[in-house]
C-alpha cells in the first residue's frame, strides 16, 4: 500500500497522539481515587499538550519562513557546518551567522567576568535549585503567609516547584559596532 503525502501525515499524527493515549490509559489505571474532575482535568491536559507539541514541533518548518526556498536551502545547508552559529539579534527580526569561536571566546569574557557572574562550588544542579526553592518558600511563609498578607491560595500559587535551572546564552548585538554579546537567562 502506498500513502500520499496527506495520508503518511494523518498516519504520523495518529502515532503521535496514541502514545498520548496510552499514557492517559496507564495513567487512568493507577487511578483518580474516584475524583472524576481531576481525570478530565488530566486528558484534556494531555490532549491540549499532544496537538500543541505536534503541530509547533511538527510543522513543516519551510512554512514558518518568509524567505525564498533556496534562501531556506542554503541556510539548512550552512547549519551543517559546525565551525558557525546561526542566531537571531537581540533587537528585530533577522539572521545572523556567527563564528563559533568568536562567540565562544565573547561568552566566556562574560562569564569571567567576576563582577557579575561567581563560580559555584556546588556542582549538584538539581540540589542548588531545590536549595533556592526552600529559602523562597521559607522567605514566603514567613514574611508573606505567616502575617495574613496572603492567603492560602495566593500562598499556593506563589510557592515555587520543580524550577529549572537557567540556560545563559548570547544574542548579537548587530546595531553596535564590533558586534557585542547580549547574555541572557
Amino acid at each position: 500500500m502506498i500513502l500520499s503525502s496527506s495520508g503518511r501525515r494523518k498516519k504520523r499524527i495518529s502515532s503521535f497522539i496514541s502514545s498520548f493515549e496510552v499514557l492517559y490509559q496507564n495513567l487512568s489505571g493507577s487511578g483518580f481515587n474516584g475524583i472524576e474532575e481531576d481525570e478530565v482535568y488530566v486528558k484534556e491536559t494531555l490532549s491540549e499538550i499532544a496537538y500543541s507539541s505536534y503541530f509547533n514541533f511538527n510543522m513543516s518548518r519551510r512554512s514558518l519562513l518568509n524567505i525564498p526556498r533556496d534562501q531556506y536551502n542554503a541556510l539548512i545547508g550552512l547549519s551543517k557546518n559546525e565551525d558557525i552559529i546561526i542566531t537571531c539579534p537581540d533587537k528585530g527580526s533577522g539572521i545572523v551567522i556567527l563564528n563559533k569561536a568568536d562567540y565562544i571566546k565573547k561568552m566566556e569574557e562574560i562569564v569571567n567576568d567576576t563582577t557579575k557572574f561567581k563560580v559555584c562550588q556546588e556542582q549538584d544542579l538539581f540540589r542548588i535549585s531545590r536549595k533556592i526553592e526552600r529559602k523562597v518558600r521559607t522567605t514566603l511563609l514567613n514574611l508573606l503567609k505567616k502575617p495574613g498578607h496572603v492567603t492560602d491560595d495566593e500562598y499556593k500559587r506563589l510557592y515555587p516547584n520543580g524550577s529549572h535551572i537557567g540556560v545563559l546564552y548570547g544574542l548579537p548585538k548587530v546595531h553596535k559596532t564590533n558586534v557585542p554579546t547580549a547574555t541572557l537567562r
